[in-house]
């Protein structure tokens, strides 16, 4: 039985999403393992929170996976700490990665969007005489 790696993602709708995708692709293309990709859809806010929401999870655990892949920075865009940790609970004992988020002791992937933010600042918007940009935001924690 070849290996499982399981890549739980939100969805396959924003461009990010489908460039995870298309590089975890390429990367296990060259090996003899099979690649799950599963779009479970946001972690929900805690008030929205219900068991039921954990049987997409349940149904990826039953396939018995080598490896999750979680795009957490993705997953986790709506909740908070508590709901995301419930979530990952399920998968104990399953060899897990986080990207974008670093949650409990799972290894993380993650990236400094300070450093890619100012280097967009410094070397398009403050050439420009008139810069027209309004206003930048997104999570504190990505």
């Amino acid at each position: 039985m070849r290996p499982l790696v399981a890549v739980v993602i939100p969805t396959f709708s924003q461009t990010i999403e489908q460039r995870i995708a298309l590089g975890i692709s390429e990367a296990f293309s060259e090996v003899d393992v099979d690649v799950l990709f599963a779009p479970v859809g946001y972690f929900p806010k805690p008030l929205l929170w219900h068991d039921s929401g954990l049987q997409p999870h349940r149904d990826i655990i039953a396939l018995n996976p080598t490896l999750v892949i979680f795009y957490s920075g993705g997953l986790t865009y709506k909740t908070t700490a508590e709901v995301s940790e419930r979530v990952l609970a399920e998968y104990e004992g399953i060899p897990c990665i986080h990207m974008g988020v670093k949650i409990g002791d799972a290894p993380a992937v993650q990236v400094n969007n300070y450093q890619g933010m100012k280097d967009l600042i410094d070397s398009v918007l403050l050439k420009r005489t008139n810069p027209s940009v309004v206003f930048i935001n997104g999570p504190s924690e990505n």
